[in-house]
């Protein structure tokens, strides 16, 4: 897995440019106190959905924090290699809790409608800059989801792959090497 390439196809796939990253950047300050608001909404929310309960009980708080810790880094942080890693590993880690790929999709999608709210309330009077304002978070969380959901993919992957090779006693090698003997003759 070449993350610098992941990175980049993410940024370039979302259309998050250069000039939207330093924009972010830039309203950062603006956005930051409306964000703990935002978390306390988001897990109002999440608490009032039976299905996300289980993912919660005995964790809102500690969650909150996360939560609200990844929120700001995206108005604070540089959207770097190791930013897109760590959001990476975040993924690997909602696979291992059997965190449903949906609720980060719903989840981004909540976010998101809560920013524009508070995005248009501090720039609606500035057309020009709202819109720039929000084409940049919606490539921002483009990106985000973009990035989480290809994690999900390689963690599944990779999970069932350990799982498979768990239930047929096959070791890493030698499944490595079946599937080479197979790629060489399915290209003759």
């Amino acid at each position: 897995m070449d993350l610098i390439k992941i990175n980049r196809y993410c940024k370039q796939f979302c259309d998050l440019t250069l000039e939207k990253e330093q924009l972010i950047q830039t309203i950062g300050p603006d956005l930051l106190p409306y964000l703990p608001a935002i978390t306390e909404a988001f897990y109002t929310h999440l608490l009032a959905i039976d299905d996300a309960v289980v993912f919660l009980e005995g964790r809102v708080d500690s969650l909150k924090k996360t939560h609200l810790d990844w929120l700001s880094s995206l108005f604070t942080k540089n959207l770097d290699d190791d930013f897109a890693a760590h959001l990476y590993h975040v993924g690997a880690v909602h696979v291992r809790v059997e965190l449903p790929a949906d609720f980060v999709t719903g989840a981004i999608t909540f976010l998101h409608q809560k920013l524009i709210h508070v995005v248009v309330y501090l720039y609606g009077n500035d057309s020009v800059k709202l819109l720039n304002v929000l084409q940049a978070i919606n490539s921002l969380f483009g990106y985000n989801l973009q990035l989480m959901q290809l994690s999900y993919q390689q963690s599944m992957v990779t999970a069932e792959l350990a799982r498979f090779l768990d239930i047929t006693g096959i070791s890493h090698k030698l499944f490595s090497n079946m599937v080479a003997a197979y790629d060489k003759q399915a290209t003759t």
